[in-house]
C-alpha cells in the first residue's frame, strides 16, 4: 500500500502505541482463560497501560467465544524494544511474537526488513469490513486517528485555522511539542514550506523546524503534554485527535481542536504477525477478533481513537466526537507510509538535536 492515513476516561493509564508513549514492564503476561484443554497459546507483542488492559476487557472475551480459542500471552515492552527484538529474531526458525502491534509507520519498517508475513485475508473475515482506505496487505489497521492542532481555549484567542499558527511569535516559549512525535512536526513545516501536502519532501521545512525550535517546551509523554496544556503551561501542539478527546473526558478541560487549513494526515495503530511467528493459525484469530464490533465499539469508547471497521455499532454522535468537523474531513489527505518509513529514522535524529536539544 503506497499511503495511510494517518482513552479516554478517568483513571487513564500511560499508554503507548508507538508515540502514544510506550510503557509496560517487558514482561510475558497469560490474560484470562483462554486455550484450556490443550489449544495453543499466542504471544501478543503490545504496549502496556490501558492498551493491553482494553484488549483483555474487550479482544479476549470475544476471542474466548471461539472454539479452539488460543490461550493469550502479553509479551509487554514499548514500540523501540519491540522491534529491536524483531531484528534480532529475523534470522532465527522461529521468533518469540506470533502478533505484533505497532504504528503504521513503525509496522512499514518492518516490512520493509523483510520480517513481516503477507496476511492470508481469507483467515481475517472480520476485515471485510475495514474500512478500504485502511486495508494493507501487510497489517490489520486497529484503531486510527488524525492529527489536529490542539490548544488551551482560555489562552488562544482566536482559534487557530493554520499550521502558521504554530510559529506565530503571539505563542513563542507556548508550543509544546513531543520527543516522540516529530512526524507530524516534519509534514507541518514542509506543508508551509511547499505550499500543499507533501509526498516525498518532508524535509523541505527543516529551516522552519529549526525556526520554532525555541519557541517549544518538551515533553517526554502524552500524559506530560496533556497536563501542560491543561495547566497553561503550553498553550498549542500537534496532536492526535484522540489524545484531545481524553484529556476532555478525563478532566473536562477547556481545550479545542482545529484542523489545518493546509490538511493534515491520520496515523492508524496496526497489527501484524512476523514470518517466523510460531503460533500463526492463533495470530490470525487474534487478528479477526481485534475487527470483532463490540471491540472495536469499546476500544473507540474508552480511547477515543476512531474504529476502523464500519460495523462497529456506534451511534453518529459518539463518531462525530471522535472525529472531526464533517466539513473538514476533506483536508485528512493520504501520504505515502512507504516513504516516511524509509526517513523517519533522519528525520528523528534532526527532531533530536535541532528542536528538542536546541
Amino acid at each position: 500500500m503506497s499511503h495511510t492515513w494517518k482513552a479516554g476516561l478517568a483513571g487513564l493509564t500511560v499508554v503507548a502505541l508507538a508515540a502514544l508513549a510506550g510503557c509496560g514492564s517487558g514482561k510475558s503476561n497469560p490474560a484470562g482463560p483462554a486455550g484450556q484443554g490443550g489449544a495453543s497459546k499466542v504471544v501478543v507483542g503490545s504496549w502496556g497501560g490501558d492498551y493491553e488492559n482494553f484488549q483483555k476487557q474487550y479482544v479476549i472475551p470475544g476471542l474466548e467465544k471461539e472454539s479452539g480459542a488460543p490461550q493469550v500471552v502479553f509479551d509487554t515492552a514499548d514500540q523501540v524494544a519491540r522491534k529491536t527484538k524483531l531484528r534480532a529474531q529475523k534470522s532465527s526458525k522461529t521468533g518469540t511474537m506470533d502478533v505484533v502491534e505497532l504504528s503504521d509507520a513503525d509496522m512499514q519498517t518492518m516490512v520493509q526488513a523483510g520480517i513481516m508475513e503477507k496476511l492470508d485475508t481469507s483467515k481475517i473475515p472480520n476485515l471485510k469490513n475495514v474500512k478500504p482506505k485502511l486495508k494493507n496487505p501487510y497489517w490489520v489497521p486497529h484503531i486510527y486517528s488524525p492529527s489536529v492542532i490542539v490548544y488551551n481555549k482560555d489562552k488562544v484567542k482566536p482559534a487557530p485555522t493554520s499550521y502558521k499558527d504554530l510559529w506565530n511569535k503571539k505563542y513563542k516559549g507556548k508550543i509544546g511539542v513531543q520527543t516522540i512525535q516529530w512526524i507530524d512536526y516534519f509534514h507541518a513545516a514542509a506543508t508551509l514550506k511547499l505550499g500543499h501536502t507533501p509526498k516525498d519532501n518532508w524535509t523541505a521545512g527543516n529551516d522552519l523546524l529549526k525556526k520554532l525550535a525555541p519557541d517549544t517546551q518538551a515533553f517526554s509523554s502524552q500524559e506530560q503534554l496533556g497536563d501542560g496544556l491543561m495547566s497553561g503551561q503550553v498553550w498549542m501542539a500537534l496532536d492526535w485527535r484522540a489524545r484531545a478527546y481524553q484529556w476532555e473526558q478525563a478532566d473536562k478541560a477547556n481545550l479545542g481542536i482545529a484542523v489545518p487549513k493546509e490538511g493534515t494526515f491520520a496515523t492508524a495503530f496496526t497489527v501484524g504477525i512476523p514470518k517466523n511467528a510460531p503460533h500463526k493459525k492463533a495470530a490470525y484469530k487474534y487478528l479477526n477478533a481485534m475487527l470483532a464490533p463490540n471491540a472495536q465499539k469499546q476500544f473507540a469508547k474508552n480511547m477515543g481513537y476512531q474504529p476502523t471497521v464500519t460495523n462497529s455499532g456506534l451511534s453518529k454522535s459518539m463518531l462525530a466526537k471522535l472525529g472531526i468537523p464533517k466539513d473538514k474531513e476533506k483536508l485528512v489527505k493520504p501520504i505515502d507510509i512507504d516513504y516516511v518509513a524509509k526517513n523517519t529514522g533522519n528525520w528523528q535524529k534532526f527532531w533530536q538535536q535541532n528542536v528538542i536539544n536546541h
